[in-house]
């Protein structure tokens, strides 16, 4: 009987255990990648959706402690135009809005200039794009659209006046296609923020280029005092929505961690301690201390690899489902990034190894001679 033989046996003589400590850290598992991944891929979007428009600088206000206090005057648009290295500037207003009689909820509506270059490059699947002298118009993202039943010619309400349909446009990014773009004046009119609008993005001429980056950054945030001007995935990464996603992610996934770290050490504490005499037994013809231990690991690592494929398959299960149901699919992506499965193979197999040390260290600890007395 081979070393690896002997671990796998004793799992398989204890089915119903094995198979419930396997489904206990597979939910634990579960949670982990889909919560993290969620929340990671919700930054993600964010992120892709600037760089699909070529932003280099994102230009807003900061501190602030209502949506007013936090907007920028129309006429700092020529001023950043005439920073040396700035190649295109482009405004816009972005609201959340809701939809409740569709149960649709935080639906990002984007205010944009009549000639912005994010306008032009909007993939339209079905009618046509907005024009600056469209009145009351708007378009769809093609999740929002298919959630609300919307077409093309539709009338859509905003803020309980109605606007007419005019395009479905398809993006890479799913906030966009859960979303919906009216003209600039629109939104400002609608908001009450006539000549205001939420930031800049600044496309610049040299990206890959650090040191003129932080040049125009720094010379953009000596235009007017509290102006940020900063690179989009550092933007991103300081939303406290977008942090208050992560921490919920890691707050929730460690308490299901800590569940499963407990059922595990509960299955190898009855596992050593039903098997004392088979311990005893290898202990009487030679097996040293550190060899019992590893034997005792190695049925933890089986289990942490059990559970966590399994956590692995469950998580895309759930991913997927809840990027289709209406209520989340305009703001969950189907998409786990990799690392965020190697973090939870990671994980698994330290829930293993910690959960199964003290159980593996006391049954190496027993003598031959006591462990062979026992029943």
């Amino acid at each position: 009987m081979s070393f690896f033989s002997i671990p796998l046996k004793s799992l398989l003589r204890r089915r119903t255990r094995s198979a419930l400590t396997i489904l206990g850290l597979g939910i634990a598992l579960a949670a982990v990648i889909s919560l993290v991944g969620i929340s990671q891929g919700f930054e993600r979007s964010f992120v892709r959706m600037y760089q699909r428009r070529g932003v280099d600088l994102l230009v807003q206000r900061s501190g602030g402690g209502n949506r007013k206090d936090k907007t920028l005057s129309v006429k700092l648009d020529p001023k950043l135009r005439a920073i040396k290295g700035v190649r295109d500037v482009d405004g816009g207003l972005m609201d959340m809005i809701a939809m409740p009689e569709f149960d649709q909820f935080a639906i990002i509506l984007n205010g944009l200039p009549g000639n912005s270059p994010e306008l032009t490059r909007a993939n339209v699947i079905d009618g046509r794009r907005l024009e600056p002298t469209d009145e009351r118009s708007l378009m769809l993202g093609k999740v929002l659209a298919l959630n609300i039943g919307a077409k093309v010619g539709d009338d859509v309400k905003i803020y309980e006046q109605p606007y007419k349909v005019v395009g479905i446009y398809e993006s890479p990014t799913v906030f966009e296609n859960g979303g919906a773009i009216i003209l600039l004046e629109d939104l400002q009119r609608l908001t009450d923020l006539n000549g205001k609008v939420t930031g800049f993005a600044v496309s610049i001429d040299h990206p890959g280029n650090e040191a003129e980056v932080a040049r125009i950054a720094r010379e953009i945030q000596a235009l007017e005092p509290h102006l940020e001007a900063m690179r989009p995935d550092k933007l991103v990464a300081e939303v406290q929505e977008v942090k208050a996603a992560k921490a919920t992610a890691w707050i929730t996934s460690a308490i299901a961690l800590v569940i499963g770290a407990i059922g595990m050490l509960n299955t190898m504490v009855m596992s050593v301690f039903e098997r004392t005499r088979e311990i005893g037994t290898l202990r009487a013809i030679g097996w040293r201390k550190s060899r019992v231990m590893r034997l005792i690991l190695l049925e933890a690592t089986f289990l942490s690899i059990s559970g966590a494929v399994a956590g692995a398959i469950a998580a895309v299960g759930i991913t997927k489902i809840m990027s289709s149901l209406p209520l989340t699919n305009g703001y969950i992506g189907s998409e786990i990034a990799p690392a965020v499965f190697v973090q939870g193979f990671v994980i698994a197999l330290l829930v293993g190894f910690f959960g199964s040390l003290y159980p593996a260290w006391w049954g190496a600890s027993l003598s031959p001679i006591e462990a062979l007395r026992r029943k």
